[in-house]
């Protein structure tokens, strides 16, 4: 287990600078062995232990002490966290409940079946909202061609410029439109300022949710996106940030 784990590490570090060759080794999880390995192994060697002693005074003690040791560690990352959003969602504890609320809204003020435009840092939507995204950077799927088409809305749904990536609201009405029509998307969530000229549903200090107009956007003859990052996306949705800024 050990030497895998090992041998991973060092095409790891062998690779760093020929990502393509690390991505096609390292997709087959040379490190997820220990995940399982060592609680397992953990597990099965208390079992030995204490069936060592189960005909002895010090049972309870070889019975309880690691339980307590086990059971104290897991309190005190417990109360670490306490107050605090999930890794997931980030550190920011004020943003964190302003996600929570928009997700509520979301949640109770809209279809089952809808489909949303969702801020690329959001990985936790589908948790608390319990609808469908068009993207989502977190879920990746895991065979190739599902690969292939989530790099391609990745790359098509979130512009980016120098400075980074560009929020919904910052792409413009236009382009927000031009995406949602494309990907049969109902409603957006972005940072609430600036705001679009959309129908608004909700906001906070941190987000706002829009709805899509029921009617179609008229689409525009839209060339394909430059490849990017590998990926070529025929048919697809000029750059949002490039149609923002015509």
């Amino acid at each position: 287990m050990k030497a895998i784990a090992a041998a991973g590490l060092v095409l790891g570090y062998a690779l760093r600078h020929r990502p393509a060759l690390a991505a096609a080794t390292l997709r087959f999880y040379w490190f997820r062995l220990a995940d399982v390995a060592l609680p397992l192994g953990l597990a099965l060697g208390l079992t030995a232990l204490t069936g060592m002693f189960r005909n002895s005074r010090l049972f309870p003690i070889v019975l309880l002490v690691p339980l307590g040791l086990l059971g104290w560690s897991m309190f005190e990352k417990m109360e670490a966290r306490r107050g605090m959003p999930p890794r997931a969602d980030g550190a920011d504890v004020l943003a964190y409940r302003d996600w929570l609320d928009i997700c509520r809204v979301a949640r109770e003020a809209t279809p089952r079946d809808a489909r949303f435009l969702t801020p690329r840092h959001s990985q936790t939507f589908h948790w608390y909202a319990e609808r469908a995204e068009v993207v989502n950077w977190k879920n990746i799927p895991q065979d190739a061609e599902s690969i292939v088409e989530w790099a391609a809305r990745i790359y098509d749904v979130y512009a980016t410029d120098g400075r980074g990536e560009v929020p919904f609201c910052e792409q413009g009405t236009e382009a927000v439109l031009h995406l949602a029509d494309f990907y049969d998307a109902g409603f957006v969530i972005t940072l609430a300022d600036p705001p679009l000229e959309l129908r608004r549903l909700a906001v906070n200090r941190t987000y706002a949710l829009y709805a899509i107009p029921n009617t179609p956007h008229a689409r525009r003859k839209a060339p394909s996106p430059p490849r990017r990052g590998g990926v070529k996306s025929s048919g697809r949705p000029a750059s949002a940030s490039s149609i923002a800024r015509r």
